[in-house]
């Protein structure tokens, strides 16, 4: 099957097609990003999940412009290093997003219950985000303030169901060590824990 024939199978909802293309993508995305970039793993991770949220959003519109030409692949380098690029830009003015957030979402508990407990919880909260990748923010960011379904970050994502739920798993486990050590008796108060690294 050549490019042409594996973007029109992908594009017709077939579901083989499309695993292997993410594939092929990932494998291509990461090699550029570590290799040309020197991105780290977490960061090129991060550069392949913008990267596959472009490909399939707006129903597939940048598979779509690909066209056929020239090889699929090499379309693939070029967006993959431009992406490299926006990381890399975007990574410097990067802020955390926490409204609505709460903490006792990521300890899995219930935390504070005044409104001055809660604004310092924000607060600790916002300064753990901040040592996240942008990957580990934006996976946060949909499943626990848009309260998406892992079926729903499959599909946004262009990742299969168990890559959305260690990716998930992952970045709350990064934020609970984050936060235990920015503030661990906050964090043995109310996980009945020292964190999740010690």
């Amino acid at each position: 099957m050549n490019d042409a024939q594996r973007i029109e199978a992908v594009l017709a909802g077939d579901r083989a097609a499309a695993e292997a293309l993410i594939e092929d993508v990932e494998r291509r995305v990461l090699a550029i990003a570590r290799g040309q970039f020197r991105l780290s793993p977490e960061e090129s991770e991060d550069v392949l999940l913008s990267l596959c949220e472009k490909l399939w959003r707006d129903d597939a519109a940048a598979l779509r412009q690909w066209q056929g030409r020239g090889p699929f692949a090499a379309y693939v380098s070029v967006i993959a290093s431009r992406a490299c690029l926006m990381y890399l830009r975007e990574k410097k003015r990067r802020t955390p997003e926490v409204a609505g957030l709460e903490l006792d979402q990521i300890a899995g508990e219930q935390a504070a219950t005044s409104d001055v407990e809660r604004n310092e919880e924000r607060e600790l909260l916002a300064r753990g985000l901040e040592r996240l990748s942008e990957r580990d923010r934006h996976l946060i960011r949909l499943r626990f303030l848009e309260e998406r379904d892992y079926e729903d970050l499959t599909r946004e994502l262009g990742i299969s169901y168990g890559a959305a739920r260690k990716g998930v798993h992952s970045a709350v486990t990064r934020l609970r060590r984050a936060l235990a050590d920015l503030e661990p008796s906050w964090f043995k108060a109310v996980t009945g824990r020292r964190g999740e690294h010690q």
